[in-house]
């Protein structure tokens, strides 16, 4: 039995409850002190979502993990009290864990990373994103301890590096004796090599800090997550296509990834998502400001079953990049927010090719050949169009488009609120119905050798 927002109020529902829910974005009634008097009594508890229990202790953690011996999933995000206290003792006493959530749970830090990847053997699912204190030191437990994973998401931590990724595989070009060697081998070579040395010979670069002295993390190319299908790391800032690269070697079945705000990657670590192949169906590259068109390129070539791209704010890249991606067959997404280098020709091609498209974002797109005229193109061609967002987009600012747009949040200003274009389900019908009536309009104006002027209605009155 499943209770909603609700704790069970009788000894009989106690022992039924399955599944205790409360949602973070409703008003929750039930606090911490009444969870723990409620929790000795549902030892059949097999998920407990406690995210909207904002005043969450580690004492009902800790009750809870004693009490529930079938638990499989625990949903802690935004809980701020728990600590590495509860986190702990949890590793210890929930051993039927298999899904673990823990975002935004701020005083996390390494041990307890450490102590669930090694203690729980069944755990297929770790979210651990906005976490402020957990570094490479754990995360390297994960690639190690945590074979089952299926799900690993560790956005905006801001303090991994390399270092918390297994070392990518040596290039293919070189000897077969380098690549098939074991991983001791690997390491001594590695421990073993020349130090960059700056001015005199015997000057070398000193770590900074203890996490940049540790070694590499080799793994034998045996050591596969063949089950992880999702991996976030978006707005991992400090990590490299080093990183991508060991994640992809080791991970080969990966079926989303996001690398979205990781501003060091470059067009080697998205030539290193090529090894995915036909695995992968999700990617987001937003704010990859480093990669260029011949990345897309590659990605696309390699990776043909793509469903879902975002490549929104990458101002490298031109019209080259959508020519390639409208080719994907089975492209249901398409995000390309803020590419200022694309024009007229990219989007027409992409209304040509790009025919099961559901989800189009050309917001913030400013080139000036993208005119009303491509617009009603893209409309006319896209037939399976569910969300279309051109906010910021000049030929959209037309007078009397704005009526089929959604209202924009009231969290924007003024400027921006005028310039919101987001169109959805049968608005975005609507909005291609009036542009067909506009182009009829202008041909009849034409015939008739009768100037032409916009209108804000449907009317097909030249005046």
């Amino acid at each position: 039995m499943k209770f909603l927002n609700l704790l069970p109020i009788s000894e009989e529902a106690c022992e039924l409850a399955e599944v205790l829910e409360f949602q973070p974005e409703v008003e929750q009634f039930v606090k911490d002190d009444d969870l723990a008097r409620t929790l000795p009594y549902c030892d059949g508890l097999q998920a407990a979502l406690l995210s909207g229990i904002h005043d969450l202790t580690d004492r009902t953690i800790i009750l809870l993990a004693r009490t529930s011996n079938h638990l499989e999933i625990l949903d802690c995000s935004g809980c701020r009290e728990i600590s590495d206290v509860g986190v702990r003792e949890l590793a210890v006493l929930g051993t039927q864990l298999q899904a673990v959530r823990l975002n935004s749970v701020v005083g996390i830090t390494d041990p307890s990373v450490c102590a669930l990847v090694r203690s729980l053997p069944h755990l297929t699912e770790l979210e651990l994103s906005d976490l402020p204190l957990v570094t490479a030191a754990s995360v390297r437990d994960i690639w190690t301890f945590a074979k089952k994973l299926r799900i690993l998401r560790l956005a905006r931590c801001n303090q991994l590096t390399d270092k918390g990724f297994p070392h990518p595989f040596p290039p293919s070009s070189t000897s077969d004796a380098a690549t098939t060697r074991s991983a001791p081998e690997a390491w001594h070579a590695l421990r073993h090599k020349p130090r960059i040395s700056l001015g005199a010979l015997t000057e070398h670069i000193e770590p900074s800090t203890w996490l940049d002295a540790l070694p590499p993390l080799i793994l034998p190319d045996s050591h596969l997550l063949n089950n992880l299908r999702l991996c976030d790391l978006a707005y991992c800032k400090k990590i490299t296509d080093h990183a991508v690269q060991g994640v992809v070697a080791h991970a080969p079945r990966i079926h989303h990834i996001s690398l979205a705000g990781c501003s060091l990657v470059t067009d080697h670590g998205i030539q290193g998502l090529c090894r995915l192949g036909l695995n992968l169906e999700y990617v987001s590259l937003a704010h990859l400001e480093r990669i260029t068109d011949r990345s897309i390129v590659h990605l696309v070539g390699a990776c043909s079953h793509l469903k879902t791209v975002d490549i929104s704010f990458c101002i490298k890249l031109s019209d080259l990049a959508i020519l390639e991606l409208a080719t994907l067959p089975n492209l249901r997404r398409l995000s390309m927010v803020g590419l200022t280098r694309v024009t007229r020709v990219g989007l027409s091609f992409l209304a040509e090719h790009a025919h099961n498209l559901a989800h189009l974002h050309i917001s913030q797109c400013t080139d000036d050949s993208i005119d009303l005229d491509v617009i009603q193109f893209l409309l006319e061609k896209l037939v399976h169009l569910e969300y279309f967002s051109g906010s910021g987009v000049h030929a959209l600012t037309r007078k009397g488009v704005k009526r089929f747009s959604e209202s924009p949040p009231s969290g924007y200003d003024a400027e921006w609120q005028e310039a919101y274009r987001v169109f959805k389900g049968e608005n975005i019908a609507n909005l291609r119905s009036f542009l067909q009536k506009e182009e009829r309009r202008r041909k009849e104006a034409e015939l008739k050798n009768i100037p032409f002027v916009p209108r804000s209605d449907d009317s097909m009155n030249l005046y």
